[in-house]
């Protein structure tokens, strides 16, 4: 997952922006949390009837099925943590890595983006919201909360 590799690359490479890659994907993820908790919400994979038809005798969708009714709770529609979380790690690696390296993060991102629609595991409004959920918070509230927690750490509350 590009949420989990590019803080790995990041420190592999001696980046001294790993923290801030990390800071920023975890804020992504608890912004979607404290969403959840707040508003609850079902996707389609838990209110709508299944798809049918030959694609859903490909390997990914059934591991993508699997996942969806073994182990993932409900209410956890809105908006897409995977699609919030592609956005911040794709924004961070156009910032971070080499442009062509960015290029193919923010493909990778809209590739999440529409494959949580086509999958079923989420309505389209989930996934457009995710994507704005990602943009805030890499250019307004992480940045905003990286500054006020280094005031507080140098005690200028």
């Amino acid at each position: 997952r590009m949420d989990f590799a590019t803080p790995l690359v990041l420190f592999f490479t001696k980046h001294k922006e790993t923290v801030t890659v990390v800071f920023y994907t975890t804020v992504a993820y608890l912004v979607c949390y404290t969403s959840y908790a707040i508003f609850p919400v079902d996707g389609p994979s838990h209110t709508m009837e299944r798809m049918a038809g030959p694609h859903t005798e490909a390997f990914f969708y059934k591991l993508v099925m699997s996942g969806t009714h073994g182990a993932v709770s409900m209410g956890t529609a809105f908006p897409s943590s995977h699609v919030v979380g592609a956005v911040v790690v794709a924004l961070l690696a156009w910032k971070y890595f080499p442009r062509p390296w960015g290029i193919l993060f923010m493909f990778c991102a809209l590739g999440v983006v529409l494959s949580t629609v086509y999958t079923q595991g989420h309505f389209a409004i989930d996934s457009l919201v995710g994507v704005l959920y990602g943009a805030v918070i890499y250019f307004v509230l992480a940045p905003w909360l990286d500054k006020a927690l280094h005031r507080f750490a140098a005690g200028d509350e």
